[in-house]
């Protein structure tokens, strides 16, 4: 399973007057970029929330005018973000240019006067969601006969709403990871097609399958570097034996 690893970045700021990006800088330092695997479909520049710039444009013109803060699917994500100022990780959205994707939305704040800051704009990372899914190598789960679901509480009702699977539901006697991913929280469902061992042997084997769970997880989700207002991008997760979804 090869690990996704993606560091924050520190996109430039202060070529235009008042510290807002400059979209020079930003096509240059999105191009800079190493995406061999073509993971990252996308870097877009929105100030006030309305996509106006696109890194690659070929492809992905669909998406310019996008006004995050309104459109229903990335509203609740962008304003999250927005509000908290924190890197928020939403997916998985139907793209303007097609396909599925899964965006981070990095709120950006300029100097205000008074040791004040208002909100600019957001840096938007798309990210090819099959092609991420491809990467992680989930489908070796199913391969070694796990069954598996990726799960988060949907943002306009709280209803659970899956992520990804390897099959159509899950039994209730599942190991779930709890992972804090950027601004969210998600959850790894985890379970042995054949059921988990006898009681005898379970908590040795509990434990195994545990670290196993967490070993997955972090490595879906290591979005790992430098951290921003002392915002970690690095996922914080734990596991427990559960009979139900975690309310």
């Amino acid at each position: 399973m090869r690990s996704m690893c993606r560091s924050p970045i520190s996109w430039p700021v202060g070529s235009s007057p008042g510290g807002e990006p400059d979209q020079d800088a930003f096509s240059e330092t999105a191009k800079a970029f190493p995406n061999e695997d073509g993971v990252v479909k996308a870097y877009e520049l929105a100030p006030n929330g309305v996509v106006t710039d696109i890194y690659p444009m070929q492809g992905n013109e669909k998406a310019l005018s996008l006004n995050l803060l309104t459109q229903h699917e990335r509203y609740y994500d962008a304003l999250r973000a927005k509000e908290t100022g924190k890197y928020t990780l939403g997916c998985p959205y139907t793209l303007k240019q097609g396909g599925q994707g899964a965006l981070l939305f990095t709120p950006v704040y300029i100097p205000a006067g008074r040791g004040h800051h208002s909100f600019w704009g957001f840096v938007v990372i798309v990210i090819d969601w099959q092609k991420f899914l491809n990467e992680t190598g989930l489908d070796q789960l199913s391969r070694s006969s796990y069954l598996y679901e990726i799960w988060t509480h949907n943002n306009k009702d709280g209803q659970p709403m899956t992520i990804a699977s390897g099959q159509s539901g899950m039994p209730k006697d599942r190991l779930t990871v709890t992972c804090e991913i950027p601004n969210a929280i998600w959850y790894f469902d985890i379970m042995p097609v054949n059921g988990w061992i006898p009681p005898a042997y379970w908590i040795a084997d509990g434990g195994i399958s545990g670290l196993l769970a967490i070993l997955i997880v972090t490595i879906f989700f290591n979005f790992r570097g430098e951290d921003v207002g002392k915002q970690s991008m690095r996922p914080n997760c734990s596991a427990q034996l559960i009979g139900e979804k975690c309310e």
